[in-house]
């Protein structure tokens, strides 16, 4: 269990669209420990609440970890020199994906951790993603499809 697990889940949640609205979603500690663990991450509560801490420089707990770093980390509110690099992010809800702001990348550097995206260009295998379960398309005749 570690603090780099949870900024590696983060990089993952703004770096993969379906993690990011699965993450939306589950606004929680709990949640994101669990989406974590689908991923094949380990992390706990402490580690999110350390990690948070670290990027927002709150004092943040189980119960509002994940809204205050989202608060904090998806900001519309950029400066002048932020407004000419890049587009403000904002907080997406109910399983629409998380858009990051400048801010994100910005705390995860002066914390230590690798931000969304990398660094000069640097990319990093994520662990796998799991595997779907098979469905069917409900074609009938002919054989029909399966995925």
């Amino acid at each position: 269990m570690s603090k780099e697990n949870v900024a590696l889940f983060v990089r993952m949640t703004a770096e993969k669209r379906d993690l990011s609205k699965k993450a939306s979603g589950a606004p929680t500690t709990a949640g994101w420990i669990s989406l974590g663990k689908d991923v094949g991450l380990t992390f706990g509560e402490g580690d999110v609440v350390g990690f948070v801490q670290e990027i927002t420089g709150k004092t943040v707990n189980e119960q509002n970890a994940i809204s205050e770093f989202l608060a904090a980390m998806t900001s519309d509110a950029l400066s002048d020199a932020d407004l000419d690099q890049v587009s403000a992010g904002t907080v997406s809800t109910g399983g629409l994906p998380i858009a990051y702001s400048s801010a994100l990348s910005k705390s995860m550097v002066r914390a230590g951790y690798v931000p969304p995206g990398g660094i000069s260009g640097a990319t990093y295998n994520y662990p796998p993603d799991p595997v779907p379960k098979s469905t069917s398309t409900g074609f009938q005749g002919g054989g029909g499809i399966s995925m």
